[in-house]
């Protein structure tokens, strides 16, 4: 509280003093008109001297506020003056989370696409870049970059943040995730950050950031483990030849191919009101063995149905333990909750 209280009183002498300047100045300058304007003055030296002196001393107090003013409110809205990097506008300007993951990605694409490592580079934590192997993270990156995802228009999937406060010690983090498309091929993007930590600066700005393609992120929610230690940076390109994959209800799935023929929606809906189970023999026979399962632990799974209009769909099945739950259609970039495909099954 003392060195706000000082930096109040140290605020309030410097204006009295500009005002006071001002008010000299304004005096100069009204004196030395007055002059002017008597036509039997003989000190016309006196006069402008009065007059510029004046005006300079009403000038300088006039700039100074300007420049106070105009910086005072580009850290209010965390507008880029100067070359402040991005946890630097941070630290001194108000941004909530939503705010404070648009200036992030915004900054990241446009410096990848630019190939500006130092700049993308200054988006990330002090701590992060004082790492010994940070340089080697970002030249990776930059190694398996497609250029050309500032362009895109990003569907945001997800957001959101978490913090404490406690007497002035506060932390905030953040994080966001982001689908888009590119020239037929479809990107997954994860970002999070740190907006406010005012304990310990050097660990504010960006703390994670991840590009997969579809092919990776399918091999990615395949095989992830929470108990993985996850990358502080990393742009993972995977082709198709080395993984197949789908999109499915706006997600990356691997996937099989199998020989059984795509049901219609119809007969997907008759089949799952014949049977019990997914292992039932009647259901294998009809339907094959799934082509994609969800994320792992879990007994969700995607048959492939006959395609509408050129578009491929699908039948999601939820069961346990092999028992059927219950089934919606989905398509590449969502699930239709308004076609369900069989009633909710109780299951023991």
């Amino acid at each position: 509280m003392a060195l706000v209280s000082m930096y109040i009183l140290l605020f309030l002498a410097i204006a009295i003093i500009l005002c006071v300047i001002f008010l000299i100045g304004t005096v100069l300058l009204i004196i030395g008109l007055a002059k002017k304007k008597k036509a039997d003055s003989p000190v016309k030296t006196a006069k402008k001297g009065l007059i510029i002196s004046g005006g300079i001393m009403m000038a300088v107090p006039t700039v100074i506020t300007l420049v106070l003013i105009i910086s005072v409110i580009g850290k209010m809205f965390g507008l880029p003056f100067g070359n402040n990097t991005l946890p630097e506008r941070w630290q001194h300007s108000w941004v909530n989370d939503s705010q404070a993951a648009n200036q992030a990605i915004t900054e990241l694409l446009s410096s990848s696409d630019k190939s500006d490592k130092e700049k993308f580079a200054s988006c990330f934590t002090k701590e992060l870049r004082d790492d010994p192997y940070f340089q080697d993270y970002v030249d990776a990156y930059f190694s398996s970059y497609p250029t050309g995802l500032s362009e895109c228009e990003l569907d945001g999937g997800s957001n959101g943040s978490s913090g404490s406060y406690n007497y002035g010690h506060n932390v905030q983090t953040g994080y966001a995730s982001y689908t888009c498309e590119m020239k037929g091929d479809h990107y997954f993007i994860t970002l999070e950050f740190c907006y406010e930590n005012t304990d310990e600066p050097d660990k504010v700005g960006v703390t994670n950031f991840t590009i997969r393609n579809l092919e990776a992120q399918a091999a990615f929610n395949k095989w992830y483990d929470e108990a993985d230690k996850r990358p502080i940076l990393l742009c993972s390109i995977a082709g198709s030849d080395q993984i197949n994959a789908r999109l499915i209800a706006g997600n990356a799935y691997q996937w099989t191919e199998t020989d059984n023929r795509k049901l219609s929606v119809d007969e997907m809906i008759d089949l799952l009101d014949k049977v019990e189970k997914i292992t039932d023999d009647l259901f294998i026979e009809t339907a094959g063995l799934p082509n994609a399962e969800d994320i792992p632990g879990s007994e969700d799974y995607y048959y492939e149905l006959e395609p509408e209009n050129g578009e491929p769909r699908y039948a999601y099945i939820v069961t346990s333990r092999y028992r059927i739950i219950y089934g919606y259609l989905c398509t590449p970039y969502e699930t239709d909750y308004s076609c369900m495909l069989c009633d909710h099954k109780i299951t023991d």
